[in-house]
Parts: C-alpha cells; structure tokens; sequence
C-alpha cells in the first residue's frame, strides 16, 4: 500500500532583472580644419535591436503554480510533515499515520478493520514493512513501485523540476469538457516519465500520471487531487483518488498536517524478531485465498505459482504473505502422500457470505483468531519442524487448547531473500483464553 502523495508545491524561480546602461551625453566637438576636403564617410547602418527571448512556457506555468500555492519562501520552508490520513486500499478502508519527508521518504503507521496494524517505511534507499514482530523486505515490484512513487513525488513538489536533470514539456490536455495546462516531467537518474495536469484557472495541482506495475503487470497510475486546503501556511490538497490501469486503486483524504522536524529514527529499520521468540497474539479476520494441496511439502513452490496465477487472473491484490494452514500432517499423519494442507493467501477483497470456489480455488471470509506463535529465523524445510515441536511444547507448557488446526505464515520470498535468513511464524489457535497481544517470551 502506498500513502496519499500530498502533492505540496516548492519551485525556485530566478528573476532576471534587466540592466540598462545610461550614456552620458557630450556637447559636440568643434570640428577640424582640413586642408583636403573629400568627401565625408557616411555612417554604418544601425544594426536592429534583437528581439526580447520568449518565456519558456514549462516555467511560466511553474511560476503560476508556486504562486497559487503560497510562495517559495513558505513553500520551501516545509521540510518534514506528519500526517493523519483515512481512506481505502483496493476498496478496504484504513486509517494512518505518516511521517514524510517529502520526494525523499515516508512511514506509515497504519490500522484496518478487525485490529490489524503495521508499519510501512518507503524510501529512495529503502524499503521495508513491519508486521507485528517481524520486519519484511520490499519485494522487487514494490521496490520498483516505491522509487517511481518517490520520483513523482519529487516532481509534486514541483521546486526540483528547475535542476538540470529533469526534462519538462509544456501541453495543453483535453479531460472532458475542459483544457488543462499539462507538464510532461522526466528523469532518467530517477527513472520517472510522468505527467502533472493544472487548472489553468487557479494553477494548482488537479492530477498526474506515471507509469508503474500491479500484479506483475505493468500499467500506468493515474493521480486526482482536490479539495485544497490551508496546511502550515500553504495550499495542499486535501483528498486523492488513484486509478491503475483504469481500475480503482486508492482514495484518500487527508484529516490533520502538522509541519515540524521529524526525527531520524522514525525512518530508522527496526530490529527483526529473533529465532525463537514465542507470542501470544490476536490475528485480524479477513479475505483468504486458498488452494487445497494434497501430498507432500515438496509440492509447495508449484502451488504458490498456481495460486499466484489465479489471484492474478481474478484481479485479487494480495494483503500479506502467505499461509499454510496444516489440515492433516505432522505429527498425527506421518506418512507425506497422506498430507493435507491448505496453501493461502490475503486479498484486498470483502469477504463472501459463503466460500466462492472456482475449481480447485476457494475465495473466502476468515474470522479473527486468538494464536500462540513461535517465531523462526531459517530455512522453511529445516526450520519448520523445529517450529511445530516447540510451539507444541509451549502451548502444552501453558495448558493451553487447540481451537483449529496449526498454521504457518511465511514472510520471506524464496529467491529474493537467502534460506537462513527466511523468516517464518508456525501459529495455533487457542481457546478458553485471552490473547495477549505481542506477548513476547525469549
């Protein structure tokens, strides 16, 4: 999830001030006798004035736009912002904090329904999304997605786009019934090829595009922005709508802005969990995908691939890694063809009043669970053993039920990640009592 790209305004315009140079006028001289007198030389022609160079018309509009906004000097005062947002993502609704330095980073604290929170840190350098106790990598698409997002938000900014390196073109774009004055802005250092779209009425901000991927699918995210309000002395835009591919993608609206330093270690990558760590914890409901796969383990990586494909094929935007959820296996059922396991994924999706199944897939609702975790730094196949027998020992070490089969969550992508850094959360429902949230026992 992206946060709304509150498209504030800074652009350092240069007055050239025209120079004029005032001659002093002299009394004639007399002039002097000549013995000879030819023929006087007549004067050169007076070579014409060159005529005044025309305003660039991508500077002129920037110039308009800064001036809309409330000046440089109160633009460009406004370093770090902290926000308060609310809105939906992929038609699920959220509420966030953010930290943001605008063009450069930005950490999101964000809550959804049900009880769910994490943490998401997006940066030219970094990258990062933290869940509970366990800190993940961007993948290679969101990475991708994060530098073009911090691109365009450089260009939002509109003050960097005077630097060598950027490439504007001025346009004209018919939206309706309407003309707006366009931008066309590239930076090949950045990697960003966008479009910024103004009323040429108020000159301010009204939308934009750049080009991104979804779903492994490449598109083009296309940015509304309205409903400007007076934030630390200037204009912002109060409300966003962001569309990929034609689709809905995020609407955001912005309740509260507060202009003052952010620390550094807001942005600072915190600590990831250490092997071993047991939790009790509360798991939100939510949208699953599954696949029912029978056999053995060995047959996980092709599964994902299946189950990938289908959420792609469906248009499901996955909300979290992905879980196995152990229907019969160890150590109950020791013999691997007899292995039954769920392989499933979250979705941006609301949940269905019955389980929707197409073939061998199920789309459907998940109630909230109370868990006891154990937590594991490894490879999946040495790890996960390891995991199933300590939380078993845990759980019977605290007289605690089983109110479902044991599941596993596995936060690390094979391929992007090395196997003794994988990071893995075998989990078992509890019953008769209260979940402690993030109860953490080393």
């Amino acid at each position: 999830m992206k946060g709304m790209r509150i498209g504030w305004v800074v652009f350092l315009s240069i007055g050239m001030a025209a120079v004029g140079c005032d001659k002093k006028e002299q009394e004639p001289a007399a002039p002097a006798k000549v013995e000879n007198k030819a023929p006087a030389a007549k004067p050169a022609a007076a070579k014409p004035a060159p005529a005044a160079k025309q305003e660039d018309p991508a500077h002129k509009l920037l110039d308009a736009a800064i001036a809309a906004r409330g000046g440089l000097l109160k633009l460009k005062a406004i370093s770090d912002m902290t926000m308060k947002t609310s809105g939906t993502y992929m038609g699920m609704p959220y509420t966030a904090k953010s930290f943001v330095r605008p063009g450069d980073k930005m950490r999101m604290e964000v809550a959804m329904p049900g009880g769910e929170e994490m943490t998401m840190m997006f940066g030219l350098q970094d990258c990062w999304t933290k869940s509970g106790p366990v800190v993940m990598p961007c993948m290679k698409e969101e990475q991708e997605n994060n530098r073009q997002m911090m691109a365009f938000d450089k260009a939002l900014m509109l003050w960097p786009l005077t630097e060598k390196n950027w490439q504007l073109t001025a346009g004209k774009v018919k939206q309706g019934d309407r003309e707006l004055d366009s931008l066309a802005v590239a930076n090949t250092a950045l990697g960003i090829d966008g479009k910024l779209l103004f009323d040429p009425e108020t000159h301010l901000v009204v939308g934009g595009s750049c080009k991104g991927k979804h779903m492994g699918q490449e598109g083009e995210y296309v940015f509304e922005f309205s409903d400007y309000k007076d934030f630390c002395e200037v204009k912002m835009p109060g409300a966003s709508k962001t569309t990929f591919g034609g689709k809905p993608y995020m609407d955001e609206k912005c309740i509260e802005v507060e202009c003052s330093a952010v620390a550094d270690e807001k942005f600072a990558k915190p600590e990831q969990v250490k092997d071993g760590t047991i939790a009790e914890r509360q798991i939100p409901g939510g949208t699953i995908a599954c696949f029912t796969m029978k056999g053995p383990y060995t047959g996980m990586k092709a599964t994902m691939d299946k189950l990938i494909k289908f959420m792609q094929e469906q248009k499901l935007t996955p909300m979290g890694p992905p879980m196995m959820v152990y229907l019969k296996g160890p150590p109950r059922v020791k013999k691997a063809k007899r292995f039954v396991t769920d392989v499933c994924c979250p979705v941006a999706a609301p949940a269905p009043k019955k389980p929707s199944k197409k073939g061998a897939f199920t789309v459907k609702g998940m109630k909230p669970m109370q868990v006891l975790s154990a937590y594991g730094i490894g490879d999946y196949n040495k790890k996960s053993p390891q995991l199933m027998k300590l939380l078993i020992k845990e759980a019977k070490k605290r007289k605690l039920k089983a109110a479902g089969p044991i599941g596993q969550i596995a936060y690390s992508v094979p391929g992007t990640t090395p196997p003794e850094q994988y990071v893995s959360e075998m989990m078992m429902p509890i019953k008769g009592k209260r979940a402690k949230k993030h109860h953490v026992k080393k």
